[in-house]
């Protein structure tokens, strides 16, 4: 489970800086007037690979949404659809490391005991026995109080959080 959601949180981080640059191209192709100049500019194609483009103004963008699927959207609704994409994205990478620390809380321990021997004696004319003790101790790892508090906030801003989606939806 661990592991996971560490995958998810990796994911995540490197979502977000794409989805805020692409964010940004759009509120930038928003300012352009009509009848403008176009702009000379070198786009990404891929981590290694840049082409020249000129940029004429323009209403609508082209957003690419995954699985090799581009769509059109005009420059208004696009900035609104990566505003929200944005902020879900940011909000999943928070309640990921919030499960990642409690993950890590909530961590079980198990450490042997080592043999131990002890002497029984019995009434007179009994033997003595000799007893073995083997086994294992399990416990949870001790929790300061600081952890706890903020734990405890996480959990309340989440509660909340959920409030509000309920509240708006």
């Amino acid at each position: 489970m661990e592991v996971n959601t560490q995958r998810r949180a990796a994911g995540l981080k490197e979502k977000i800086p794409d989805i805020q640059k692409t964010l940004d191209m759009v509120k930038f192709l928003k300012t352009r007037k009509p009848g403008s100049d176009s702009i000379e500019t070198t786009f990404e194609l891929n981590d290694t690979l840049y082409a020249k483009a000129e940029v004429l103004p323009t209403d609508e963008v082209y957003l690419w949404l995954g699985a090799n699927v581009m769509l059109s959207y005009p420059i208004a609704e696009a900035e609104t659809l990566l505003d929200s994409k944005l902020s879900t994205a940011q909000q999943s990478l928070e309640n990921c490391e919030e499960d990642l620390d409690f993950l890590r809380e909530q961590i079980t321990v198990s450490w042997p005991i080592l043999p131990v021997s002890v002497d029984v004696l019995l009434p007179e004319g009994c033997r003595l026995w000799r007893l073995q003790l083997q086994g294992y101790t399990i416990g949870t790892l001790p929790r300061d109080e600081k952890k706890k508090r903020i734990m405890a906030k996480k959990k309340r801003r989440r509660r909340e959080r959920r409030k509000e989606e309920k509240t708006n939806n």
